[in-house]
């Protein structure tokens, strides 16, 4: 039997070797991927007879799978654990409705039967913060609506925390069904949840060690995000030394010989022994100016400055998020004008992964030479990096008011830069 599903585990993660071995479904199922000379693990039941027993195999397939396909970074749970500092339960808990979600979207719905690793049961009274990513880890799953009405019943849940836990099923769930999310995204909807339900240590006190918000700014934030109205995020204008110089685009901002303009090129003006261009003039450029969303949904490289810089070597580009490591703060960082650019790494490392600002930085748009282009996809948060339908009705007004075009990708703005010419 080992000989015969062996070979499985290799399809799904896109490489080999296995160690494969059963295991009784009760402990459930694990899988690693290989990593150099050391053959990867995949343990789970060989009973084809138990729906359940094939719904854990198949969740482990679609760990390896989930991974060969680019979903979640390599390693994501030891980096949940060890670099967010998010406790296991929680990170594999997150983790798992990605799986779910994915392999349901793609037509495996033996996952639909897969069994919790523990059931709720009156006559255990499960930790709060265990209810709690048992509720989560239910999302997607058959048993879920059952399993989660007596979750909520015996812990006591409030309607602030079925919101949070709603709110992050949702956007894991989304994650696993498009292949496209985000890990400190997952980091941050998990922190929130963490925090305000544990785990707790042995003496029934929050275990604050594993607790990953700098500050406090996630706790202040956690009343307020649950509201209809929400409020911009306070936020700073950085503007570091352009010290790059873009060869192409200095050029095209150089003065040249032409029979209009300042009279700086007298020895051409003697005519017919010179051309009679003794006149400075510019090539026309449009310049404006380009506010670029640089949170975790979006991303830039300094090949796209150029690329910009190159059809519009006027241009004014800057790029704006939160803070790192706070969602009640953000930054605009002017990357690039007058045909000279940062060092885009420097700038990455003053910006974090939430939006929080995108009403000041269109407001700081608005003072901008134009034409004014935002590009992002229209996602817009405020304090806590939290949405609110009063932001969404501000960011348009800013939108109309500067006259200011959006663009969803810095690739769409490219391929339209490089019709025109």
């Amino acid at each position: 039997m080992n000989r015969r599903i062996q070979p499985l585990p290799s399809v799904a993660a896109g490489d080999g070797p296995f160690r494969v071995k059963h295991r009784d479904i009760e402990f459930g199922g694990c899988c690693t991927m290989p990593s150099g000379e050391t053959p990867g693990l995949f343990e789970a039941p060989f009973v084809n007879s138990d729906t359940a027993a094939i719904g854990v195999r198949q969740h482990e397939y679609g760990h390896l799978a989930v991974e060969r396909n680019h979903v979640l970074p390599k390693n994501a749970l030891q980096k949940l654990v060890r670099q967010y500092l998010i406790d296991e339960m929680w990170a594999q808990a997150g983790l798992d409705v990605i799986v779910n979600t994915f392999m349901l979207s793609r037509g495996n719905r033996e996952i639909s039967e897969l069994p919790l690793c523990k059931t709720p049961s009156k006559s255990v009274e499960w930790p709060r913060w265990m209810a709690a990513t048992l509720y989560l880890r239910a999302e997607a799953l058959e048993c879920g609506c059952t399993v989660r009405r007596e979750l909520a019943g015996t812990n006591e849940f409030d309607e602030i925390e079925l919101g949070l836990l709603a709110e992050t099923g949702n956007y894991l769930r989304k994650g696993g069904e498009t292949g496209r999310i985000y890990l400190p995204r997952i980091a941050r909807q998990l922190a929130i949840l963490q925090e305000l339900f544990g785990p707790y240590s042995e003496t029934g006190e929050y275990s604050d060690s594993k607790i990953s918000d700098p500050g406090g700014h996630l706790r202040r934030c956690l009343l307020e995000q649950r509201r209809i109205k929400n409020t911009w995020g306070k936020i700073e204008l950085i503007s570091p030394p352009l010290t790059y110089p873009y060869r192409v685009a200095r050029q095209s901002l150089r003065t040249r010989p032409g029979f209009s303009g300042a009279f700086r090129y007298p020895e051409r003006a003697l005519i017919p022994l010179a051309d009679g261009r003794a006149f400075a003039c510019r090539r026309r450029t449009s310049g404006g100016t380009v506010l670029i969303d640089c949170s975790g949904s979006m991303s830039i490289g300094i090949k796209d400055l150029q690329n910009i810089l190159l059809s519009e070597p006027a241009t004014t580009i800057a790029l704006y998020a939160s803070c790192p490591n706070r969602f009640d703060t953000g930054r605009i960082v002017v990357a690039a004008a007058r045909g000279r650019t940062i060092e885009l790494q420097d700038a990455k490392t003053l910006l974090g992964p939430g939006n929080v600002v995108d009403g000041p930085a269109l407001e700081w748009l608005n003072h901008q030479p134009p034409p004014r282009l935002w590009i992002s996809d229209g996602f817009v948060t405020g304090r806590g990096d939290m949405p609110a339908v009063n932001l969404v009705v501000d960011a348009m007004r800013l939108l109309r008011r500067g006259h200011i075009r959006c663009v969803a990708t810095v690739a769409e703005y490219l391929l339209e830069l490089r019709s025109r010419t």
